[in-house]
């Protein structure tokens, strides 16, 4: 009868899934700076904006400097 236990821990491990995305939707309920990933996550961005406007006044600079 034990077996007709595990299909209930079946179901279960779906729910872990669904339970991922619960966190995922508590995670953008609370502030950004709540969890570590997220605050890795924001940094990267940051720094990849920051590198695109770098580059996008050093590129459009030079390209307007070259067309004018």
């Amino acid at each position: 009868m034990g077996g007709r236990v595990n299909p209930e821990s079946e179901p279960q491990r779906p729910n872990d899934g669904q339970g991922k995305g619960r966190s995922r939707k508590r995670l953008t309920g609370l502030p950004l700076q709540g969890s570590p990933l997220v605050q890795r996550l924001l940094r990267i961005g940051k720094r990849r904006e920051a590198a695109e406007e770098k580059l996008e006044r050093r590129l459009g600079g030079d390209d307007t400097e070259t067309h004018s």
